[in-house]
């Protein structure tokens, strides 16, 4: 009979490529690494029998369906990184909601299942920004994976 296992640590990963903090019009000229670098981080998982929480971005779920669904299909978490990588300081809360949303519904589409988390890009929530744990919970997305940075190294 096996063990029981506990988990001792908490992996999350963010889905995104390396050039997605620069503007969203020119991210079509570059070359997609997404993928390759994504399965080869699920194999390593694998390998040590180890799950995680995948933060994706609904630009990179709406381009690349298929790595959503093998994410789903490795029984990993998924969760939101909003849709177009913008620091939630450069928007309204108008804004962040509607980025959000519709980075939720693309998941939502792809896996069948309920998004369960949000992460921030470039750590912006903070105490300006702290609108967007509200427009979280309006939302009914657990907001529990926010990283807020103090500002401190």
């Amino acid at each position: 009979m096996p063990q029981e296992r506990k988990m001792t640590n908490v992996l999350t990963l963010d889905v995104e490529d390396w050039y997605m903090d620069t503007d969203i019009s020119t991210w079509e000229l570059y070359e997609d690494r997404v993928v390759e670098s994504t399965n080869k981080i699920i194999k390593l998982l694998n390998e040590s029998d180890t799950k995680a929480t995948f933060f994706i971005l609904g630009y990179v779920a709406e381009h690349f369906p298929e790595l959503v669904e093998r994410i789903r299909d490795e029984d990993h978490e998924i969760a939101t990184h909003g849709y177009s990588h913008t620091p939630i300081t450069q928007q309204t809360p108008s804004e962040f909601e509607e980025d959000v949303l519709k980075s939720v519904g693309i998941l939502e589409k792809i896996t069948g299942d309920k998004v369960m988390g949000y992460r921030a890009c470039q750590f912006t929530v903070m105490e300006e920004t702290a609108w967007a744990i509200d427009v979280l919970k309006k939302n009914e997305l657990p907001a529990g994976a926010v990283t807020i940075w103090s500002g401190l190294p």
